[in-house]
């Protein structure tokens, strides 16, 4: 229900008192963004080293600032004012962790990573003393994701990323600014001298963009129940699709047909 920025009561102070000393126009909250390819190559490191060595022209971030920990990675991304990122995907899916050595959380490329200030060898990623393995951290936090409570509070999410709180007043109410070159169609790019335009492409491109905007008004509450129900596999979508298409299609000649045997009447 808050943008990542605002889990912490002392720091979105930080962040409120930048935005208003910022001019109208130009202030925002958060200059880092939730979902940026950096965020991806510091995740994927172990898995996809590529991407890091592209970052980083041609070599390793600093050990101290690799993913080392899920404990350090929550306290930063709840205390650091530079760190503002959500999590990928890999950590809600327990299959791509099976067998331990396709985890994005295992060193199984033995990449030499290098040494912390602290003298921790940086190998696979620590995880939290709940979870055994990286299939079992994953399976957990599916659960959690799946769990009742978060679904009945996915709408409020929803309306941060892609809704009505995404922009204008109710982004500003709900702590939910960033950065304006973020926005789809903040900035005119076409006209620019070739110099401004490569600055500000590189600038979204490292920094991230906010996605498209689909909905202006609160979206609704998902049904109570739903995050109980067994999910659907890929197969499955396109039969559900046509069946729930049918049943809007009966309902919608159902209205029609009463309202026309109504005013018949």
């Amino acid at each position: 229900s808050k943008p990542v920025g605002a889990l912490d009561a002392s720091r979105l102070a930080l962040f409120r008192e930048r935005y208003a000393s910022m001019p109208p126009g130009d202030a925002f909250m958060y200059g880092t963004h939730y979902s940026a390819p950096a965020f991806v190559a510091y995740f994927l490191v172990r898995q996809r080293p590529e991407l890091n060595l592209h970052l980083h022209a041609g070599r390793f971030d600093e050990p101290d600032r690799l993913f080392f920990s899920v404990r350090e990675a929550w306290a930063s991304v709840l205390r650091s004012t530079s760190d503002v990122k959500e999590l990928l995907p890999h950590f809600y899916c327990p299959e791509l962790h099976a067998p331990p050595a396709a985890s994005f959380l295992v060193n199984s490329l033995r990449l030499q990573l290098g040494c912390r200030h602290s003298g921790e060898q940086v190998g696979d990623v620590e995880l939290p003393p709940w979870a055994g393995s990286p299939h079992e951290f994953a399976s957990k936090c599916r659960q959690a994701l799946e769990s009742e409570a978060v679904s009945a509070a996915l709408h409020k999410w929803v309306d941060l990323i892609f809704g009505h709180k995404q922009r204008g007043a109710a982004a500003v109410g709900a702590d939910n600014v960033f950065c304006p070159s973020a926005y789809e169609g903040a900035v005119e790019l076409e006209g620019l001298p070739p110099d401004d335009r490569r600055v500000l492409e590189l600038q979204i491109n490292e920094f991230g963009q906010i996605p498209l905007q689909l909905f202006a008004a609160p979206h609704p509450r998902r049904l109570p129940g739903a995050a109980s129900r067994p999910l659907l596999r890929e197969e499955e979508l396109p039969a559900a699709i046509a069946v729930a298409a049918a049943a809007a299609v009966s309902a919608e000649w159902g209205d029609r047909d009463g309202f026309e045997s109504g005013g018949a009447g």
